[in-house]
């Protein structure tokens, strides 16, 4: 996909889980799990019934989603970690049957996933940044919602983060990735380097900007 700062842009497709039971199985060839992509699962969800403790995860993401997310900044963020919660075993759990068992069995199966973008291992971030969210929406759910008496989030360890990186592009290293940038067949990756270089912005953050977002 080529990025364009004249209209709002996303990345790739969101994440999603592949799981064989409520706890999370593992792929049996690779010992770690895979993330398909699958249909857009808020959008089929518009329009649908008050969250209630019946409520699955994924249909009370959804409504968090289209009715909280949609007045943060950071709306299209929570859209993209909301998915892989919502494909995996815990997206088919009520809300008032979900125990701290169970977000520790996501959390643990999540640090286990390879995303399919960077080949990696999801990382400790990527996953205290799921639950964080996951956290505010059960939070939604007793005060707004009714549909929850506790949040079982809140007792649960996050993912320890790796040491912080204070090492710096090199002002060598900074002119060879910005010739690297201008010679590329994608004309506007020069302008989103340099734009990364001076903001420090994110790659979904660059991606995701309009030309309302510019001073």
């Amino acid at each position: 996909m080529t990025p364009k700062l004249v209209k709002p842009l996303t990345p790739s497709a969101g994440s999603g889980i592949v799981s064989n039971g409520r706890v999370g199985v593992a792929g049996a060839a690779s010992g770690y799990h895979t993330e398909p992509p699958e249909p857009d699962w808020v959008a089929a969800s518009l329009g649908g019934p008050p969250v209630s403790t019946s409520s699955t995860i994924a249909e009370a993401l959804s409504a968090y989603v289209q009715r909280i997310s949609v007045f943060k900044r950071g709306a299209e963020q929570e859209r993209y970690r909301a998915r892989p919660i919502a494909r995996s075993f815990l997206g088919k759990i009520t809300v008032g049957e979900v125990t701290t068992v169970d977000i520790a069995a996501y959390r643990d199966m999540r640090l286990e996933t390879i995303a399919p973008q960077t080949k990696r291992l999801v990382s400790p971030n990527t996953v205290r940044l799921e639950l964080a969210m996951l956290s505010d929406m059960f939070n939604i759910a007793i005060v707004e919602w009714g549909a929850r008496a506790d949040n079982p989030v809140t007792r649960v360890r996050k993912p320890k983060l790796p040491p912080g990186r204070d090492r710096r592009v090199s002002m060598v290293e900074e002119r060879r990735l910005l010739r690297s940038a201008s010679v590329h067949r994608n004309l506007e990756l020069h302008s989103i380097v340099v734009l990364a270089l001076e903001t420090a912005m994110r790659q979904a953050e660059i991606l995701g900007l309009t030309w309302e977002n510019i001073d």
